[in-house]
C-alpha cells in the first residue's frame, strides 16, 4: 500500500448515516430516467445512461439544476431536445467524495421522483411528409436539383412517409397550388425549400403566409440557416427550409 502512496485506512462504518458512492449514484440514476433510457454500473461510482431507441433525447432541465444543486451530487448529460440514435450516451451521475450523507441522497430522489422522468427518450412518429421545391431556375432545368436526394436520405431517418417532389417555378399562385394539393392529399408536414432569402422574387415565407397559416417564427438566431420558417396550416405543419 505504501508503494501505491497510500498511508492511510479507511474503515466503513454502516451506522454512520452516510451512502456510498455506487449506492447513491445507482438510486437518483433508477429514480430519474423515464421511458426508453437504459443505465449500467456503478463503475467507480458512476452510473452510465444511455438511450434505448432512436428518437428525441428530452431533459427536464429544472429538475437535473436542482438535483445538482444538492450537495456532492454532480449529473452531467447532453443538451435535451436533440435526436439520438440506440446506445448514444445520454449523461453521467456520480457523487463528488466517496461518501455523502443519507439526506442528500434522499434529497436528490425526492426531486427525481417529483420530476419524473428527468431524463427520457420519446420515439419518432413518422408522418406524411411532402416536399415543393421552388426556383424557376430548378423548375426549367438551367440548375440540378439537389434538394431532393438529400431531403429523401434524411426523411428516411425518421420513417417519413413521402407524398412527393413537387417542383414551382417562384409563381406565387402556383406554390400555393402545390401546398393545397399536398394538405387535401393528407400531409403532416410539408416542406418548402429555396426561396428563403430577402430578395423580392424570393416567394416561399410570402406563400406560407399567404395561405392563412398561424406563423410561428420566421428566421432564427442561428448560422447558417438564418431563415427557418414554421407555420402550421390547419393539422398540416409548414417548414420554409433554408438552403443550408
Amino acid at each position: 500500500m505504501l508503494d501505491m502512496g497510500k498511508t492511510h485506512v479507511f474503515v466503513w462504518e454502516p451506522e454512520a448515516g452516510e451512502v456510498h458512492e455506487d449506492d447513491a449514484a445507482q438510486a437518483v440514476t433508477e429514480a430519474m430516467c423515464g421511458e426508453n433510457v437504459t443505465y449500467s454500473g456503478p463503475s467507480e461510482g458512476k452510473m452510465s445512461i444511455s438511450s434505448a431507441i432512436d428518437g428525441l433525447f428530452c431533459l427536464n432541465r429544472e429538475a437535473l439544476k436542482q438535483m445538482n444543486g444538492v450537495d456532492d451530487f454532480t449529473i452531467a448529460c447532453r443538451p435535451g431536445y436533440t435526436r439520438v440514435v440506440k446506445g448514444d450516451k445520454l449523461a453521467g451521475a456520480r457523487i463528488i467524495p466517496l461518501v455523502t450523507k443519507r439526506k442528500n441522497v434522499d434529497n436528490a430522489v425526492r426531486i427525481a421522483k417529483e420530476r419524473y422522468p428527468v431524463l427520457s427518450v420519446l420515439p419518432f412518429r413518422p408522418l406524411k411528409t411532402a416536399v415543393v421545391i421552388t426556383g424557376s431556375e430548378i423548375y426549367y432545368g438551367r440548375i440540378r436539383d439537389a434538394f431532393e436526394p438529400i431531403l429523401t436520405q434524411k426523411l428516411g431517418g425518421y420513417g417519413a412517409k413521402i407524398l412527393g417532389f413537387t417542383k414551382c417555378p417562384d409563381d406565387l399562385n402556383m406554390i400555393l397550388a402545390a401546398i393545397q394539393a399536398f394538405v387535401s392529399s393528407g400531409a403532416e408536414l410539408i416542406l418548402l425549400t429555396g426561396g428563403m432569402s430577402v430578395d423580392p422574387d424570393d416567394l416561399t415565407p410570402t406563400a406560407i403566409r399567404t395561405t392563412g397559416a398561424r406563423l410561428i417564427t420566421q428566421g432564427v438566431p442561428m448560422q447558417p440557416g438564418n431563415m427557418l420558417t414554421m407555420a402550421y396550416l390547419g393539422k398540416t405543419t409548414l417548414i420554409g427550409v433554408p438552403g443550408a
